[in-house]
């Protein structure tokens, strides 16, 4: 539940963000791509970054959380330090998720029926590979 609450907190204050940033927005009636670009690339420039750490919070937490008898703030902090370990490995699968979402909104969101258990799968097994959780005991979920 705090996890939960901790990712909404994280998307008010993106929402917000990507409110203000429309400061920035030309103020006249008929902008040029010249002026627009500018305003573009600094909102693409705040949303990687709250993406970049939603994605180090929640890569590895979920799955520790579901596994071990763990509390969410452990779990973040694993997650991000698995995360900042594991730079190059873990951009590539944050690009593939990335491609895969942007094909299953081009399906109209129809491919998400084979992408989100193809993705949860891979997730839960570089979990598996990359977190020695050994020292937490199991989770009653699991029972």
């Amino acid at each position: 539940m705090l996890f939960a609450v901790i990712l909404v907190v994280v998307l008010l204050v993106w929402a917000r963000a990507a409110n203000t940033m429309f400061i920035f927005f030309p103020q006249i009636s008929d902008p040029t791509w010249g002026q627009i670009i500018p305003f573009a690339v600094a909102t693409m420039a705040v949303g990687a970054l709250f993406c970049l750490v939603i994605f180090a919070v929640s890569a590895f937490s979920l799955p520790m959380i579901i596994d071990r008898q763990v509390d969410t703030v452990t779990a973040v902090i694993t997650s991000v330090n698995a995360v900042l370990r594991n730079k190059y490995p873990l951009m590539l699968w944050a690009v593939m998720i990335a491609c895969l979402v942007m094909i299953a909104a081009l399906s109209a969101w129809i491919a998400l029926i084979v992408i989100m258990p193809v993705l949860g799968h891979a997730s839960w097994h570089a979990y598996r590979e990359t977190i020695d959780a050994e020292q937490w005991p199991r989770s009653h979920l699991k029972d």
